[in-house]
């Protein structure tokens, strides 16, 4: 009944759609859940498990399989710095500022005519 729910959260999940080749494979065992997504050549691309827990309630378990494989296959595995991440968010960073008055002369020229 768990591997079904979980099939169920996983297919209509929009970033997940039949026909583009990969495949993902769904399996019990021991009671957890495993769902593992296959590429064209056949090698393992992401993999992620669900363990039981009590108190479970009927689809917690596909639900937290369906979470964790979503964040094991679709999240970039990069690691930023916090200049890095802050750089991304528009906050100025050391070189930043220099690099924008910079650009900002260039522009007065262009222009302002000189």
């Amino acid at each position: 009944a768990e591997t079904q729910r979980a099939a169920s959260l996983l297919l209509d999940s929009p970033r997940l759609r039949a026909g583009e080749g990969f495949q993902l494979r769904l399996e019990g065992v021991d009671g957890a859940l495993r769902a593992t997504l296959i590429g064209l050549a056949g090698s393992v691309l992401a993999r992620a498990q669900a363990e039981p827990r009590a108190g479970d309630e009927a689809g917690d378990l596909a639900r937290r399989l369906a979470a964790d494989f979503h964040e094991q296959a679709f999240a970039p595995s990069i690691d930023l710095s916090q200049a890095d991440l802050s750089s991304l968010d528009g906050s100025p960073t050391a070189g930043g500022g220099r690099a924008r008055e910079r650009l900002d002369r260039a522009l007065d020229t262009v222009v302002g005519g000189g």
